[in-house]
């Protein structure tokens, strides 16, 4: 699993702000970028590459990202 972030930590641009705490499957968090723009983050710690479901798990994943993309609700305000 990749290293769990904390407030301050930076990703690609986006800051932490907030650790909302793990799940059962991932750790969710408060991010913005240097513009101000709000995100949501989702690390997920499991399955691995070493797990059989791996595929199906980045297959559904990739789904999800891209629904999201064409909502109607992107980029609304919170």
């Amino acid at each position: 699993m990749a290293k769990k972030l904390k407030a301050g930590d930076t990703v690609r641009g986006y800051r932490i702000n907030k650790v909302f705490g793990p799940g059962m499957m991932a750790i969710s968090y408060a991010a913005e970028s240097c513009t101000r723009q709000k995100v949501f983050f989702k690390q997920c710690k499991s399955p691995s590459g070493a797990v059989v479901c791996n595929d199906e798990f980045v297959a559904d994943q990739r789904e999800l990202s891209a629904r999201m993309r064409s909502s109607a609700f992107r980029g609304s305000p919170a």
